[in-house]
């Protein structure tokens, strides 16, 4: 810059002379600077490039300027420029910029807290049920954010849980301790965790009076009693393994230090081990109940049946458990088969399914010292339909089937179609399982149609068979040949009511316009071409279909002549003509 100014060039008696003008070098940046992030206590280094070497630069942090020493350091280095900040503070977030006469560029310092770490870890604890417990741990930081788990579940503060943060300390109390709280528990400061187990006992209780086993008679209230060491100890009750709850069977009962079982109305099954659980010790006693000898409290009744039926006897004894045997006369009658023994509490039932003639007598039922008899009476059965065929409705080529039961297995049936009587052969089967009768009218045809009646004897049941038509063309769609500009009509008839329609030409589904007339009027269905040109000469296809799934299709050709073509043939015969006379 101080080479300005002017140039005088002189050569014999001749001279000349220039300005010289230096303009300052502009500062622009080939690297720029770019943000830095880092944790509190690491080293930033922010660097960048100039256009040229030798400039002067000042370093900012925010508004203050940056002064060299042990934690700031700058260096340049050819075009390169960069700055060094160790041991970074949380306050030190914010811009950093270089500056260099009317030049300056900024960048951005991030400074991210240093993980929470513990500095005293949860330890394992061991409380009494009931009791609280308090878990204790130290962080790092005054201001840092923790959270608490049970095994994997998140703990928030209830009337079962405080969590308590005092200066660096977290703690969490559990009230009202429970075996089911014994377990892991974590406190979670993200980067780092505690974690401690908390294991819940049950006080310590001892029998000073265990319990002794029990003899009463059958229907007399049993009481257990035992003795505990201290008054507020819990205690459960067990019979044969399975836990007691008060109620009108038992009555549970503590007394100071005394706990009582009382079972009321005592019966043989009551006889059991008893247990008295206090958790830390246990203590059991036999129940033994001497059984009262049973006896019928209601006699059987003589019962009266019909041929085929089933009939039950009831009896009733004193007791539930009473076993007894079912006779007729002096033969002991097994269950199975025919014969099912049922009992329900007191009630003693026998049940003669599908009775036959020959059941017909005197039965008893027994206990060991007593016994009590009826008689049973049977009429015979009538002829007589239990079921009765029903009309059917079949698709034409289906089997029909009429169905019906008759009052015993023995009976013969007759089927009827009018006056004349079928029998099993290419168009029918006549079936005959148990009491279940039939009829099977095999590929039915419109002719099938009508009444059928069966027979009992002179008792008759009545049905009808209706055959429903398969979906058939009854007039397919003929071919069409028309002048252009004139109407294609194409008709097509089917047999049922019913079918849907759709039309096609070669192939392609057709829809309704002002050009394509689709119209259906009873069983007929039609398509009016409007105005045939060339482009309409096609295959028509018609498919029909029906609620049953039966197809049925016709096809059609429709062939369009130009208006002048018998015109054009005519001027070519006379033409030809005219040249054969030459």
């Amino acid at each position: 810059m101080d080479q300005a100014g002017g140039v005088d060039f002189q050569a014999a008696n001749a001279k000349s002379n220039a300005q010289l003008r230096v303009k300052a070098r502009s500062i622009g940046l080939m690297r720029p600077l770019k943000d830095v992030t880092v944790t509190a206590g690491e080293t930033a280094t922010f660097d960048c490039e100039l256009t040229y070497e030798g400039i002067v630069v000042e370093w900012f942090l925010g508004s203050t300027k940056m002064e060299l020493g042990e934690r700031v350091v700058t260096r340049a280095e050819g075009r390169g420029h960069s700055l060094t900040i160790r041991n970074v503070k949380l306050t030190e977030a914010g811009e950093v910029r270089l500056t260099a006469k009317d030049f300056k560029t900024q960048a951005k310092l991030i400074v991210r807290e240093p993980p929470v770490e513990f500095t005293k870890s949860l330890e394992d604890q061991t409380v009494e049920e009931e009791a609280t417990a308090t878990l204790e741990c130290e962080v790092s930081r005054e201001n840092a954010e923790v959270r608490w788990f049970r095994d994997t579940q998140e703990i928030r503060k209830t009337k079962k849980y405080d969590l308590i943060v005092d200066g660096r300390k977290r703690r969490l109390v559990i009230h009202g301790c429970t075996l089911d709280d014994s377990k892991t528990y974590t406190c979670d400061a993200k980067e780092f965790k505690t974690s401690a187990f908390l294991n819940v006992e049950p006080p310590h209780v001892e029998f000073s009076k265990p319990l002794h086993d029990v003899e009463v008679k059958e229907k007399e209230n049993a009481r257990f009693e035992c003795e505990v060491s201290r008054e507020n100890a819990k205690v459960k009750w067990y019979k044969d393994g399975s836990e007691i709850r008060k109620g009108k069977k038992y009555e549970i009962i503590a007394n100071g230090v005394k706990r009582i079982l009382v079972v009321t109305k005592t019966v043989f099954d009551d006889e059991a081990e008893y247990e008295c659980d206090a958790k830390t010790s246990k203590s059991s006693g036999m129940l033994t109940v001497i059984e009262e000898e049973a006896k019928f409290t209601k006699n059987l009744s003589n019962v009266e049946g019909t041929e085929t039926d089933s009939v039950k006897m009831i009896c009733e004894v004193s007791k539930a458990s009473a076993e007894v045997t079912w006779w007729k006369g002096d033969q002991e009658l097994p269950e199975g088969g025919r014969y099912e023994q049922v009992t329900d509490g007191r009630k003693r039932i026998f049940i003669i399914q599908d009775l036959k003639m020959e059941d017909a007598g005197e039965y008893n039922c027994r206990l060991h010292n007593a016994k009590t008899s009826a008689t049973l009476t049977l009429n015979e059965l009538a002829a007589e339909f239990i079921a009765r065929p029903q009309s059917l409705e079949v698709v034409e080529g289906e089997k029909a089937e009429f169905v019906c039961s008759v009052s015993k297995d023995t009976y013969e049936v007759k089927w009827l179609k009018g006056d004349k009587e079928i029998v099993s052969g290419d168009k029918y089967d006549v079936v005959c399982d148990g009491k279940r009768r039939a009829l099977i009218v095999k590929n039915c045809t419109p002719n099938d149609e009508g009444g059928y009646v069966a027979f009992i004897g002179t008792t008759k049941a009545s049905a009808d068979l209706f055959v429903i038509e398969k979906l058939r063309i009854i007039t397919p769609i003929k071919d069409m040949q028309v002048k252009e500009g004139q109407e294609v009509i194409f008709n097509c008839e089917v047999n049922t009511e019913g079918a849907k329609a759709k039309w096609l030409k070669n192939e392609e589904t057709m829809f309704e316009s002002s050009k394509f007339v689709m119209i259906q009027k009873d069983n007929v269905f039609s398509l009016r071409i409007k105005g045939a040109q060339k482009a309409d000469e096609a295959t028509y296809t018609i498919t029909l279909t029906n609620h049953r799934g039966e197809h049925a299709k016709s096809d059609a050709n429709a062939k369009v002549q130009g208006k002048y073509s018998n015109l054009f043939n005519f001027a070519g015969y006379k033409c030809c003509r005219m040249l054969l006379r030459n």
